[in-house]
């Protein structure tokens, strides 16, 4: 009879440290500040910034491009930080800033390759200003990024 208890007490010590070790790994991660809208039937996120405490803070923010265009259209960050797109749809995303074709208003702020469903394209942005940018294989589709101090 003591050696069935000694085996029980000793699998549920190993559950409870097989449960610390994998909620230890979760220190430092941000809260999933994400949220959803539905626009016309298509899920979009709206922008999300994250911050990683690790060593360097790293702010991203970002964009999606769907069946409806850029999703902000309008995003404002500081000077060093990243912005990141996601295509969520069936056809090429080659984000570039304008002027089409030139791409030179914001020159090295193009993708400069186009990205299928799921591909993404981030861009760390050192100047101040306001960036209008397009998808480059369909340049109506527009957005604009405004950079500060």
């Amino acid at each position: 009879m003591n050696k069935k208890y000694l085996i029980i007490l000793f699998l549920i010590l190993i559950i409870i440290v097989a449960g610390l070790s994998l909620t230890k790994g979760k220190k430092g991660t941000p809260d999933d500040t994400s949220s959803n809208i539905e626009n016309n039937g298509n899920e979009l996120q709206v922008p999300q910034k994250i911050i990683q405490s690790e060593g360097i803070n790293i702010t991203v923010t970002k964009v999606n491009y769907s069946k409806v265009g850029f999703t902000p259209q309008v995003v404002t960050v500081k000077v060093g930080e990243t912005v990141s797109w996601t295509n969520n749809t069936n056809k090429g995303m080659w984000v570039a800033s304008n002027v089409h074709p030139s791409h030179n208003l914001y020159p090295g702020f193009d993708q400069l390759k186009s990205v299928g469903f799921s591909g993404e394209f981030s861009f760390k942005f050192a100047k101040v200003g306001t960036w209008q940018y397009h998808n480059h294989l369909s340049p109506g589709e527009t957005g604009e990024i405004i950079v500060t101090e």
